[in-house]
């Protein structure tokens, strides 16, 4: 088996694990979390939910697999400056993306309450809205690091939205709680944001000091 083989089950193996983790990790945070805010704080949680995943797989479906496999071709070419330069276009595009489902969401939060069939959701909706931007962003780091057969930063990334799940979402859903329970789940959906914000700033520190 030869080094690259190694160096792409290596990494396949890390992320198999670390999904596994996740996995469980995220189903262990919904109990301490349907304690926080109850039955109607989860129905309003998950009302807002199924929203942002459609539009955040509208915003990078597929994208960053293609830049994992744009970048490792260049990069098997010899080829590092065209490499950073599909980075930096898939930056962009992303970004665009992600942007732009923010501010769909943003604008359309009190639409989309309504369409949801519960307008006290609109905090929620509200809440989540820069997790977009975030998200797609990210992807574009992912899909470049994942490219140079390196997985573990996207593996430690994902295990970063999980735990801080618990030491951010858990909190803020609990301090939400004491105003109301449709603000203890606005307070778990901005936990999400600012996870998601800590995660892209572990890549971004991490793309700067391996930038070379």
């Amino acid at each position: 088996m030869s080094s690259t083989q190694k160096s792409i089950l290596s990494g396949m193996t890390v992320l198999s694990a670390v999904g596994l983790i996740c996995k469980i990790v995220g189903a262990l945070y919904r109990i301490p979390l349907a304690w926080l805010i109850g039955d109607e704080g989860m129905g309003t949680y998950q009302l807002v939910f199924p929203t942002y995943n459609m539009l955040l797989t509208i915003s990078s479906a597929g994208l960053p697999v293609a830049i994992s496999r744009m970048v490792s071709f260049t990069l098997a070419r010899d080829d590092p400056r065209n490499a950073r330069r599909i980075f930096r276009v898939a930056l962009c595009l992303l970004s665009t993306l992600g942007l732009i489902a923010t501010l769909l969401m943003l604008v359309m939060s009190p639409t989309l309450a309504l369409r949801s069939g519960d307008p006290s959701t609109q905090p929620g909706f509200v809440a989540i809205a820069p997790a977009l931007l975030l998200v797609c962003a990210m992807s574009a780091l992912r899909g470049f690091m994942q490219g140079q057969q390196n997985m573990v930063p996207t593996a430690t990334s994902q295990l970063i939205e999980q735990v801080g799940k618990v030491f951010i979402s858990l909190p803020l859903a609990y301090l939400g709680s004491q105003r109301g329970i449709v603000y203890g789940a606005a307070g778990a959906l901005m936990g999400i944001t600012l996870v998601e914000a800590v995660a892209l700033l572990y890549m971004v520190l991490l793309y700067f000091r391996r930038r070379s």
